[in-house]
């Protein structure tokens, strides 16, 4: 969760590549 939250600030900076992250981030527990 850690490395994600990381990864989820680098990444913040990007709204298009954010939901992607977070889309493929997701997609297993959905």
């Amino acid at each position: 969760m850690l490395s994600f939250f990381s990864f989820n600030g680098i990444i913040f900076l990007s709204p298009t590549f954010h939901f992607l992250s977070f889309f493929i981030f997701f997609f297993p527990f959905l």
